[in-house]
Parts: C-alpha cells; structure tokens; sequence
C-alpha cells in the first residue's frame, strides 16, 4: 500500500546522462525531480494549469519566458512581467546556453 492513495508511479526510460541533468535542473530550481517533471508537463500542454498567479508561477519555474507564458494564459507580455515582479520573480531569457564538450 502506498504511502498517499493518490499517487502513480510512472515509468520514464532514459539514459542515466538525461536523469541526471533533469536532476540538477529540478535541484537549481529548489524542487524534486518529479515535481519538476510534472510542473514542465503542465507548462508543455497547459493541462490542468490552475489560474492566475500559480499559473505564472508552474510556468516560469519550467522556464518558460514571459512572452511564452503570455501566449499558454491568453495575458499581455506586460502583464505577466508585471505579475513576475510582483511575486518577486526575475523573467527567464530564452539565452541559448553553450554546453561544454566533454
């Protein structure tokens, strides 16, 4: 029996090299790795996203800019600027970042 009737495992295969970068994402953002897997599932589909400011928030801790969470809540880039600062929230770049060669 598991510890909380309303959880489901889900089985994802994967290199262990992917795990562990969705791993240390999940942990620069302050979240588990299944929490971080699930709130970028929600931003990917915006199934089930609930409304207003928790909206903005799943979305930007998946990294999505403010245009893209302007485009998934139907809002102004200006709004949801205005509501990331207000939640005290700095709005992700879409910065391409160069990965090191190994």
């Amino acid at each position: 029996m598991s510890a909380h009737p309303h959880t489901v495992t889900v089985s994802v295969p994967m290199t262990a090299v992917d795990m562990w970068k969705l791993e240390t994402i999940a942990e620069r953002r302050g979240m588990t790795l299944a929490d971080f897997l699930f709130r970028s599932a929600v931003a990917v589909c915006g199934a089930g996203a609930p409304a207003g400011a928790e909206s903005i928030v799943i979305f930007h801790r998946a990294g999505m800019t403010a245009p893209e969470i302007a485009r998934r809540l139907d809002m102004t880039n200006l709004a949801v600027k205005d509501r990331l600062r207000r939640l005290g929230l700095t709005p992700n770049t879409n910065i391409k970042r160069k990965e090191t060669k190994k």
